[in-house]
């Protein structure tokens, strides 16, 4: 398999890489956004249950509110705040976080020409060969964002 079974499609909900990944697992951290214009962000959110998270919640009010860039260097512009990590109303929020158990996190990945999701995300358990079992939930889907130059290539 592609990707080794690290990366997840929250819609597509396959693990192979190259197919909308949204989330990936390396080094005990995870991550959004990998390649191309394609970004993201996670925020990790205290004692807050899954099953308790809303669209409405808000930090996640915060993420959906966020407005996706469609022009080539506004969108590096955001993967580079992202990448080093940015504060929006208040929040943390940056493309990698560490991985920890019994953590809830909110995941915004933006794929460009594909999908804009908001995923919750709870990590449940880590087994012995350093994989990650997780909860998770879609929140929102978003409107699919299109880049503004017609030469724009993945």
């Amino acid at each position: 398999m592609r990707g080794g079974g690290a990366y997840y499609s929250f819609v597509k909900k396959t693990h192979e890489y190259g197919y909308g990944s949204d989330i990936e697992l390396d080094h005990d951290y995870l991550s959004v956004g990998f390649a191309g214009y394609d970004f993201g962000m996670i925020l990790k959110l205290n004692d807050v249950p899954l099953k308790d998270l809303t669209a409405q919640h808000v930090e996640a009010a915060t993420l959906i509110n966020y407005e996706v860039p469609t022009n080539e260097p506004e969108i590096r512009r955001e993967q580079m705040r992202f990448g080093t990590g940015a504060v929006i109303d208040g929040f943390a929020i940056s493309r990698r976080v560490p991985a920890e158990v019994g953590a809830t996190y909110l995941l915004r990945s933006i794929d460009y020409d594909t999908s804009d999701v908001l995923v919750a995300i709870k990590v449940v358990r880590k087994d012995g060969d350093g994989s990650l079992i997780i909860a998770w939930k879609l929140l929102k889907n978003l409107p699919t964002p299109h880049p503004s130059r017609d030469s724009a290539v993945r």
